[in-house]
């Protein structure tokens, strides 16, 4: 029986055919430009954690120096073996990338997304609830944490190789052998998926929903938080002058503001990818003619979070942002001396 993989839908050789030159041009330039976003501003984050450690509690520290070590390494590792496999195109060492890139991106993933959980519970707790939060929180406990975290994504990840025994074995090295998703049934009919696989993807999609809703409700109550003070403010300020009003609902705003901002950036992050993949099991035709596009672009939406996590949260705090200007403008003054 001829395999789905043996011959493309004519949409998928028209696209092909159309310049593939260029498309692999694109993406190359693309994790390039991405490998130097994450270096610059995953490395200028530490360097302000170093150099003004002391102007901030170790709770905050750690938890941004663990985020922007875990985007770094991981950003730069996932880019260049993106990079590889589409400069590449096929053979043994094509083959070799390929098989390690699903393991990569989901510790990576799962790591950037539950550190972005941790971050904005921490702001909650400590605004709600913040006798508890100074009383619970210390670095020990984080870094049990984060650790006990970790380990539990490399054994979720693990999974996606391709070694024998593995639950996903039959079904990456036919992926990365024909460089094509086994989206037919007569592809399916020829890959031993078992019920272990089945599991594993089931705690794999959990665990991508759980922050989801954990975050929409953290956020839902920030928004009120930060829009019942901002009222209080209009109100107060009313008894003042017309520019002392002005600049006070501002400053009541700017809470808001951050959040907002916070929210939608984890959302654009996370729900074209998950979008990809409904459309990949519901639409089997759409995963033939165009997966390599459509997984390209949500996952790269996904992974640029390693480059502006960091520089987002970091922003939101006064310190930071105050600590990152004055390195900013004596790298600025270096510069022109030089």
């Amino acid at each position: 029986m001829d395999s789905g993989f043996s011959s493309p839908s004519p949409v998928m050789n028209t696209t092909l055919s159309y310049g593939p030159g260029l498309s692999k041009h694109i993406k190359a330039t693309f994790f390039s430009v991405m490998i130097i976003l994450t270096i610059v501003f995953n490395s200028f984050a530490l360097v302000v954690l170093y150099r003004w450690r002391r102007d901030f509690d170790g709770i905050s520290r750690l938890m941004f120096r663990s985020l922007a070590t875990a985007d770094l390494a991981g950003g730069v590792l996932i880019f260049v073996s993106e990079g590889m496999v589409m400069g590449l195109g096929h053979g043994y060492a094509f083959e070799e990338a390929c098989h390690f890139i699903p393991f990569v991106c989901s510790f990576v993933v799962f790591s950037s997304i539950y550190h972005v959980v941790l971050m904005n519970i921490q702001r909650y707790l400590a605004i709600c609830y913040p006798f508890r939060y100074a009383r619970l929180a210390t670095a020990k406990r984080l870094v049990f944490l984060l650790l006990a975290m970790k380990c539990a994504f490399l054994g979720i990840s693990f999974q996606y190789l391709p070694v024998q025994g593995f639950p996903f074995n039959s079904f990456m090295r036919a992926w990365c052998h024909n460089n094509s998703l086994p989206i037919d049934p007569d592809d399916y009919a020829t890959i031993d998926v078992g019920t272990y696989a089945t599991i594993h993807l089931a705690i794999s999609g959990t665990l991508y929903i759980i922050p989801f809703v954990l975050l929409t409700f953290i956020n839902s109550r920030l928004l009120l938080i930060a829009r019942r003070a901002s009222r209080r403010r209009h109100v107060s300020v009313q008894r003042y002058q017309e520019s002392s009003n002005t600049q006070m609902c501002t400053l009541g705003l700017k809470g808001l503001r951050t959040i907002l901002i916070i929210t939608s950036l984890y959302y654009v992050s996370v729900i074209p990818l998950f979008v990809a993949v409904c459309a990949v099991i519901w639409h089997p035709p759409l995963g033939r003619q165009g997966y390599d596009a459509l997984f390209f672009v949500s996952s790269a939406v996904l992974l640029s979070s390693c480059w502006w996590n960091v520089p987002v949260y970091m922003s939101t705090s006064a310190t930071v942002h105050k600590r990152a200007l004055e390195l900013w403008q004596k790298l600025a003054c270096f510069k022109r001396v030089r």
